[in-house]
C-alpha cells in the first residue's frame, strides 16, 4: 500500500511538471506571436491614391494565428473613372507558410474574388516572375488580364498577386492590385496604365522589361514600398 502511495503520488509531481513546462512554452510562444502589419506609407500614396479606412484584422487558434489587411484605393483625380485597388494582407502563424503556397493561396483568393466583382480573367495571359522590393525581400508575383463589367460596359483590367516571407517580423505578406486600363463607358477605348504603374511599378522598370511600357519606371510604386518590417 506505501509503495502503491508513492507511485501515484510521483505521477501527480509529474503531472504538475508537464503542466508548468506546456504553460510557459505557451506563455513564450503567444509573447512572442505579435502580428506586425504591412501597408503602405502615406509618402507614396498620391495622385488620387488614399487608405480606403476599410482595414480588417482577425485571430484564429486562439490568437496562434493572425491576419490584418490593409485597402488603398483610387479616389477623387483627373482619372477617377479608372478604377483600381490594392489589398495589403500580412498573416502570422505558428510556422511560416511556404512561398509557393502562399503564392497558391494568393491565386486562388484572386479567383474566387473575380467572380464576387464581375471580372473574367483570361488564363492564357498568366504570367508569372519574381523580383526584389525596396525593402530587400525577394517575391513571387503572377500578373493577369481580365475584363470586368462595370455600369453595363465591358472594361479592361490587369491583376497583380504578390507574396513574400519576411523573416524580421515573421510574416508572410499577400497583395492583390486590380486596375482598369479602359474606359468604354466614356468612349476611351486604349488602355491608360497610370493606376496600373502606380501598384506595380519600380526602380529596376521589371514591368517595362515584360510589356514594354516606359512609365513602369518608378521607385514610388505601391507594392515596391510595401513596408513590412
Amino acid at each position: 500500500m506505501i509503495f502503491r502511495r508513492e507511485k501515484t503520488g510521483n505521477w501527480f509531481y509529474v503531472g504538475i511538471a508537464i503542466f508548468v513546462v506546456i504553460l510557459i512554452l505557451l506563455t513564450a510562444l503567444f509573447s512572442t506571436n505579435t502580428l506586425i502589419k504591412a501597408y503602405v506609407d502615406d509618402h507614396f500614396l498620391v495622385n488620387g491614391w488614399l487608405e480606403s479606412g476599410d482595414r480588417s484584422y482577425n485571430e484564429q487558434l486562439f490568437g496562434l494565428e493572425k491576419q490584418s489587411t490593409f485597402k488603398y484605393i483610387v479616389g477623387s483625380s483627373s482619372d477617377e473613372n479608372y478604377t483600381a485597388f490594392l489589398t495589403v494582407t500580412s498573416i502570422k502563424t505558428i510556422f511560416m507558410i511556404n512561398e509557393q503556397e502562399l503564392l497558391d493561396k494568393t491565386i486562388e483568393t484572386i479567383y474566387n474574388a473575380a467572380g464576387a466583382r464581375n471580372i473574367t480573367i483570361n488564363n492564357s495571359s498568366k504570367f508569372a516572375s519574381s523580383r526584389f522590393l525596396k525593402n530587400g525581400h525577394n517575391t513571387l508575383f503572377i500578373v493577369l488580364n481580365g475584363t470586368q463589367k462595370i455600369s453595363g460596359f465591358v472594361e479592361k483590367v490587369k491583376i497583380i498577386g504578390e507574396t513574400w516571407n519576411c523573416a524580421y517580423s515573421g510574416t508572410s505578406i499577400i497583395c492583390i492590385g486590380v486596375a482598369q486600363t479602359t474606359d468604354v463607358k466614356n468612349g476611351n477605348n486604349s488602355e491608360n496604365f497610370i493606376h496600373w504603374a502606380k501598384i506595380t511599378s519600380d526602380e529596376k522598370g521589371t514591368f517595362n522589361e515584360i510589356y514594354n511600357y516606359n512609365n513602369y519606371i518608378d521607385s514610388n510604386g505601391l507594392i515596391f514600398n510595401v513596408k513590412c518590417h
